[in-house]
C-alpha cells in the first residue's frame, strides 16, 4: 500500500471551462463532523496550489485559488472504493491491483466500491485515462526501491527489462507515462500491483493533490472529464457513510 497522488489544475475561467454536470448518481456529502471536533470541512488549496510561479498560463491563472477552483481530469467517483483502516480512519482506494492468470496474488484488500449502492454510468477500467489518477512521478527511499525491485514487482523495477515480462527493453506497449509517470508502480500486468490510497479527511486529502501548473488540461479535456476536487471529496464521503450503514 502506498499513498496516491492526483494531479489538479486551477480553473482559469469557470464560465468557459465548466466541470462535469453528471455526478454519476452519487450525491455530495460535505459533512465531516463525525471525523471529530476541529476537523476541516473543505480542501486547503494552499498546500498544493498557492505558488509564486505558474506555467504557460501563468498570466491568467489564479495565484491563490480557492477550494472550488481545483479541477482534476484523471479520476472520478466510479474509480474509487473506500475502506476502514485498523485504526478506524477511512481511506479512498484508487484503481490498480488485479490478478492475471498465472500471477501470484495473495494480498487482495477488501473494499467497498462506490458503485455498490449506486447506478453508475461509467465503470472503472484500469486502462481508461478517466480513472488513472496518474501522479506524473514517484519518490522512494533506497530501501523501498530495492523492495520493489527484489520482491514486489512482477517484472523488474530497475534495468535490465528483459523477457518474459518485457519486450524490446521494456519499450513494447509501455509509454513514457508507464516509466516516468508512476504507472508501473500500480499497473497489474508486469507491474508492481501496488494499492494506492488517499485520506478522506479534507486536510489530509489536500496533501494528495499535485498542481499541474501548465493549466492546459482544462482546455484540452472534455467537460465530462473535468471534476471539481471538492465534488469528488464530497462523493467519497457519501460512499464512506454508505459503507458504514452496510
Amino acid at each position: 500500500v502506498r499513498p496516491g497522488f492526483i494531479r489538479v489544475e486551477a480553473l482559469l475561467n469557470e464560465t468557459l471551462f465548466m466541470t462535469q454536470e453528471n455526478l454519476e448518481n452519487v450525491p455530495l456529502d460535505n459533512d465531516f463532523t463525525d471525523f471529530g471536533p476541529g476537523t476541516r470541512t473543505e480542501l486547503d488549496p494552499s498546500i498544493c496550489c498557492h505558488v509564486t510561479h505558474i506555467g504557460s498560463n501563468g498570466k491568467t491563472a489564479p495565484k491563490d485559488p480557492d477550494p472550488t477552483q481545483l479541477m482534476m481530469w484523471e479520476l472520478g467517483i466510479a474509480g474509487i472504493s473506500v475502506r476502514e483502516m485498523p485504526d478506524g480512519t477511512w481511506v479512498g482506494m484508487l484503481s490498480g491491483p488485479k490478478q492475471f492468470p498465472g500471477q501470484v496474488y495473495d494480498y487482495k484488500i477488501g473494499k467497498y466500491y462506490a458503485g455498490s449502492g449506486h447506478d453508475l454510468r461509467d465503470r472503472p477500467v484500469t486502462s481508461n485515462p478517466k480513472f488513472l489518477a496518474q501522479s506524473a512521478g514517484w519518490m522512494m527511499t533506497q530501501r523501498q526501491l530495492l523492495e520493489m525491485h527484489d520482491g514486489i514487482c512482477m517484472g523488474s523495477f530497475l534495468p535490465p527489462f528483459d523477457e518474459p515480462h518485457f519486450r524490446r527493453d521494456g519499450l513494447y506497449m509501455n509509454n513514457v507515462e508507464y516509466w516516468s509517470g508512476g504507472l508501473q508502480m500500480w499497473c497489474p500486468r508486469n507491474g508492481c500491483n501496488i494499492q494506492r490510497i488517499v485520506s478522506i479527511d479534507p486536510m489530509a486529502f489536500s496533501k494528495h493533490l499535485l498542481y499541474h501548473t501548465a493549466n492546459n488540461k482544462q482546455i484540452q479535456i472534455k467537460q465530462e472529464r473535468r471534476v471539481r476536487a471538492t465534488d469528488l471529496l464530497g462523493q467519497i464521503n457519501h460512499v464512506r457513510k454508505d459503507a458504514i450503514q452496510k
